[in-house]
């Protein structure tokens, strides 16, 4: 891990807070890393020297950017903060608008899950995960280059890889 500063497993093992079995059991592909280490493990390099990618997929960082590219009418509309709560529900309801979705089955292509799942986010049931906010940072900021951070997200064996280069 020596883009983090890391020799040894155990070092790694102990800032991503698991013991070194975990770390061997990555390592020999039984386990993957869960998407909050791997955007752990990018943010400790840092991945984007300006913010976080953890507040870069947060649902305020992605509406703030999503209005930037929409009407005065409905950046007036949208720019109201919902509760911690409903962060996600508005987020997705925001691209509806915004986007101009005609129907949630579209607001649901787009984000590429399922409506009810969809519909669950809406019903606060469900928070938005982290493949579909890459989906949203790629369309409101294409020149981000999430294709890479989407391999390094969704494949262990890319992170491990680019994290050893």
């Amino acid at each position: 891990m020596s883009r983090l500063g890391y020799t040894h497993d155990a070092a790694f093992a102990a800032f991503l807070d698991v013991d070194r079995t975990a770390i061997y059991a990555i390592r020999s592909g039984k386990s993957s890393l869960s998407a909050n280490q791997r955007i752990k493990a990018l943010d400790g390099i840092p991945y984007f020297p300006d913010t976080s990618i953890q507040n870069l997929l947060s649902s305020p960082s992605l509406k703030q950017r999503l209005l930037e590219r929409a009407s005065p009418k409905l950046q007036s509309r949208w720019s109201a903060e919902p509760s911690k709560e409903g962060q996600d529900a508005d987020l997705v309801m925001a691209i509806k608008s915004i986007l101009e979705f005609s129907s949630h089955e579209r607001v649901a292509q787009f984000l590429g899950m399922t409506h009810s799942g969809v519909s669950r986010i809406w019903n606060r049931e469900r928070s938005l995960g982290i493949l579909p906010r890459l989906r949203i940072l790629n369309h409101v900021d294409e020149s981000m280059g999430t294709g890479q951070l989407y391999e390094l997200l969704t494949n262990t064996r890319a992170m491990l890889r680019w994290l050893s280069a």
